[in-house]
């Protein structure tokens, strides 16, 4: 979308940032705990975005998002399954429904042939 989110037409990152006002946008509370006043918060909040992401990186996030699983190491997935009270693995979704072993009752079409 863009190299920086100052360069994004919609970021607040201007706002935020730069001091760019912008009557639709509010300071969020976290937003406000940066900081003693606006300069130190302007100051901390364009820090969040000084670091470089490399490209495998950013791989790994954008799958983890399409997929919408959960990045991190084990302890850290672990905990946040039990947060969720849920599975947090990606799993299959049954199989081909077209397929003849399917509809005969086979179940996932991964293990039979159409």
């Amino acid at each position: 979308m863009a190299h920086h989110p100052g360069d994004y037409r919609w970021s607040s990152y201007r706002s935020n940032a730069l001091d760019g006002s912008d009557v639709l946008i509010a300071p969020h509370e976290l937003y406000n705990k940066l900081g003693a006043d606006g300069l130190e918060r302007r100051h901390y909040y364009a820090a969040l975005f000084e670091g470089y992401i490399d490209d495998a990186t950013l791989s790994q996030i954008r799958a983890a998002t399409e997929a919408g699983v959960v990045m991190g190491n084990d302890r850290f997935r672990q905990e946040i399954a039990e947060a969720l009270d849920r599975r947090i693995e990606k799993t299959t979704h049954g199989g081909d429904r077209k397929s003849k072993g399917f509809r005969s009752g086979g179940g996932s079409s991964s293990t039979l042939t159409p």
